[in-house]
This record gives structure tokens, C-alpha cells and sequence, in this order.
């Protein structure tokens, strides 16, 4: 009885082991995936405040990009998004998307209450169903991604960032 039992044990434990292994590298594997996926601005589709769809074609070609996915309550977003606003005229040469899956009032209060909405450099688009997430691997919020003029990923941000910190990694991808 008592080898019948460690026998079993023995096979629960080696198939748990090979189960955990299987899905470790599974997950791996996606983020991997994901990586370089977003190693080049993707393909995306997200509405604006207006309600027509902003996809990658709508950037423009000759400023970098800085992805932002944000909530309109998050505390770490709100001061983010005022370093911005204190910084705005560094950016001249920087195109904003600001990405969240509220609705569009709460979006648009964000936009205006930190005075961002009225620049054409700066857009608020909503995520209904999420895609953000999956695609760029946004497992934070703020969570930003960089990119220079070429589309080509700078660096990925998870939480609170200094417009300075932006600022500086785009400088050093143009050198």
C-alpha cells in the first residue's frame, strides 16, 4: 500500500511539474511574441473622442510617438499627464496618444481639465474592447510606450514617468 501511494504521488507530482513547465513556457513564449510585436509601432485601432477610428495610418511619419494608457481616477496618471501639460511646448516634435477603456466623457474631462485636448500634436482615443492591452502588453496603468521618428520601440514605461524622462529618452534615440 505504502509504495502504491508514493508511486502516486510520485506521478501527481512529475505531471504537475511538466503541467507548470507546459505553462511557463507558454507564457513565455506570448510575451515573447509580444515583444516583438511591439518592437515597431503596430497595427491598432482605437476611436476618437468624435467617434471615428484613429489607427496607425492617422500618425504622422515624421515625430515620435509616446503611447500613453491611462485611467481618468488613477492618481499617478493625473500628475503624469500634468508634467506633460507643464512641459507641452518640449514636445514640438512628438505626436501623444493617450489610450484608456472609459468612456468618452470621462476621457474627454481628462483632456480638458489638464488642458491637453486643444493641441493637434496630443490625441485621446478610447479602447472599448481592450485591444491595447493585449497588443502592447499593458499589464499597468500609467503604462507608456516610446517610439522615435522611425516607429521603432525606445522604451516601455510601466507606471509614473517625468515629462524630463521622455524627453530624454527621445533625445538619445535620435543620436
Amino acid at each position: 500500500m505504502k509504495k502504491y501511494l508514493k508511486i502516486s504521488f510520485a506521478i501527481i507530482f512529475l505531471f504537475l511539474l511538466g503541467f507548470l513547465g507546459y505553462q511557463f513556457a507558454n507564457q513565455l513564449k506570448h510575451k515573447n511574441a509580444i515583444a516583438e510585436n511591439i518592437r515597431e509601432i503596430p497595427a491598432f485601432s482605437f476611436e476618437t473622442m468624435d467617434g471615428k477610428m484613429f489607427t496607425k495610418a492617422h500618425l504622422d511619419s515624421q515625430k515620435a510617438t509616446v503611447f500613453i494608457f491611462f485611467n481618468s481616477e488613477c492618481d499617478y496618471c493625473q500628475h503624469e499627464a500634468q508634467d506633460i501639460q507643464n512641459h507641452v511646448e518640449d514636445f514640438h516634435e512628438t505626436q501623444f496618444i493617450f489610450v484608456s477603456v472609459e468612456d468618452k466623457d470621462r476621457i474627454r474631462k481628462f483632456s480638458e481639465t489638464y488642458q491637453l485636448s486643444h493641441y493637434d500634436f496630443i490625441h485621446f482615443a478610447r479602447d472599448p474592447s481592450g485591444s491595447f492591452i493585449t497588443t502592447f502588453d499593458a499589464n499597468s496603468i500609467p503604462f507608456l510606450l516610446i517610439y522615435n521618428r522611425e516607429g521603432k520601440l525606445v522604451e516601455k514605461i510601466k507606471g509614473q514617468t517625468k515629462a524630463e524622462n521622455i524627453l530624454k529618452k527621445l533625445a538619445l534615440s535620435q543620436d
